[in-house]
């Protein structure tokens, strides 16, 4: 550091946690469904969510790994 300068640096620097010009906010509450979900378990901060604008419901989204070949007329495969 050179003579005869100061840096303050006493403020905190903030975070980005998501990329906030790609956020959506909306007035008004919504409801969050809890099937699915256990007693014990919490919905951790900037959990994606499945906003219905109809019902005012929120869903947790829930990333699933398919595990089976899906053939073109299948209506359903093992996740």
């Amino acid at each position: 550091m050179a003579a005869g300068i100061t840096y303050f640096d006493t403020e905190p620097v903030e975070r980005e946690l998501y990329a906030v010009d790609s956020g959506y906010r909306s007035q008004g509450g919504f409801n969050l469904d809890t099937d699915g979900l256990s007693g014990q378990s919490h919905v951790p901060v900037l959990c994606p969510l499945f906003i219905d604008f109809k019902t005012r419901k929120a869903y947790v989204v829930n990333n699933l790994k398919v595990v089976e070949k899906a053939d073109t007329g299948a209506t359903s495969i093992k996740v």
